[in-house]
């Protein structure tokens, strides 16, 4: 493998899926709200993938990030004429990825393209 790799797993230090049950927040019509949510052990620069294994209607994930050591935050999208209240708790998959801080360059910064 080419670039610098302790094992054939590129940068990556640490990949976990969660199960997580996430209460989604009041969304106005036709807008976002982002909600926090405890997670413990995420860290800062932890990319996160999130999948609701549920349906409401008019309501999505926008975007998911860590926001700071243990919290996770994520974007809720109404596409509807309608506000959406009152969404009772929901399950989540949560996919996350660290990356190695020896591998990446200047510790947890990331690389630019594949080497």
């Amino acid at each position: 493998m080419p670039g610098a790799a302790d094992i054939s797993r590129g940068n990556t230090a640490l990949q976990m899926v969660l199960q997580e049950t996430l209460t989604p927040p009041n969304v106005g019509a036709n807008n976002t709200a982002v909600q926090t949510y405890t997670i413990n052990g995420l860290l800062l620069l932890d990319v996160v993938e999130i999948n609701q294994l549920s349906h409401v209607a008019g309501l999505s994930v926008g975007n998911a990030w860590v926001s700071a050591a243990n919290t996770l935050s994520v974007q809720f999208v109404n596409s509807t004429a309608s506000p959406i209240n009152s969404t009772p708790a929901q399950n989540f998959m949560l996919v996350v990825t660290r990356g190695n801080p020896i591998l990446s360059a200047g510790g947890y910064s990331f690389p630019t393209a594949i080497v």
